[in-house]
């Protein structure tokens, strides 16, 4: 995708801002539509951040999402979000050795997209049904963004009365002072993993279930992060992944897993539903 295309594209969003200040509803995210709780949360730490009002922070919020046509989670938004890349890799590109500055220099950036994630639960009611049974579950988010799935995970097996620890994997950029913070305010035993250019892939400590949506095609060496996710994963544990191929895009470095899945495969792990699979008992 050019350049000039992609700026013809923001432009033409850009007109769609009224030009006295006042901002258009349209699209998938008009100014009444509901928000997720994961968003009201967001709305109630930033106002902490910068000590506003709740009201001026939902009102910052709201005005930034229906900018765009379909909010952040629409086209609109992911051209921006190209663009950005593309002029600003002057600085941080997303080679092994700049990758992590890129992903803090942009992190606001992807903050908002993540924030419009649906919070839809990662495991069907009879497999939170089976963790449900046991008195206590370990769950690692590698890769965790904003940790809507793992946070919904961890809070229905607590309210069914099994002890839960959660453990949040990510580049340390602003989205993980919000989700320690968040982890703290509903209750819930949770550490967060640095993973940085000192230590990119860090061991994991043992869990039962790994959530590693949308993540490996973000990872220079997707192999040596499917070794650690193994290591930590207990026979019988569950691994939520996409691990199919991606399209090539800027920080999608490593979009053919096609290695990846074999590695999966030889590892002895079956794929139960979609993008879900139960590590073998001889892995």
């Amino acid at each position: 995708m050019g350049a000039r295309w992609l700026g013809k594209a923001l432009r033409s969003m850009l007109r769609r801002v009224d030009r006295t200040g006042g901002i258009i509803a349209f699209g998938a995210f008009p100014l009444s539509a509901p928000l997720t709780r994961t968003q009201e949360d967001f709305i109630e730490w930033n106002a902490q951040q910068l000590s506003v009002s709740l009201e001026e922070s939902r009102r910052r919020y709201l005005r930034s999402r229906t900018l765009f046509d379909g909010g952040h989670r629409g086209r609109d938004y992911r051209t921006l979000c190209t663009l950005s890349h593309d002029v600003f890799q002057v600085f941080c590109d997303d080679g092994p050795n700049e990758v992590f500055d890129a992903y803090k220099f942009h992190g606001p950036l992807h903050f908002l997209r993540f924030l419009s994630y649906a919070e839809a639960d990662v495991l069907d009611d009879k497999k939170v049904g089976s963790l449900a049974a046991r008195q206590s579950a370990r769950i690692v988010d590698y890769g965790c963004g904003v940790a809507q799935s793992s946070m919904r995970l961890a809070e229905r097996l607590r309210d069914s009365g099994v002890q839960v620890e959660l453990a949040l994997a990510d580049v340390p950029t602003v989205m993980k002072d919000f989700v320690v913070w968040r982890a703290r305010k509903h209750g819930l035993s949770a550490r967060f993993i640095d993973c940085d250019a000192s230590d990119p892939y860090p061991v994991l400590p043992h869990c039962d279930v790994c959530i590693a949506t949308e993540v490996f095609e973000h990872i220079h060496d997707p192999l040596r992060a499917f070794e650690r996710v193994d290591s930590a994963l207990a026979p019988g544990g569950l691994l939520i992944a996409n691990i199919s191929d991606h399209q090539p895009e800027f920080f999608h470095v490593s979009p053919k897993l096609e290695a990846l899945r074999e590695a999966v495969r030889a590892r002895g792990y079956r794929e139960t539903s979609p993008n879900v699979y139960c590590k073998g008992a001889e892995s």
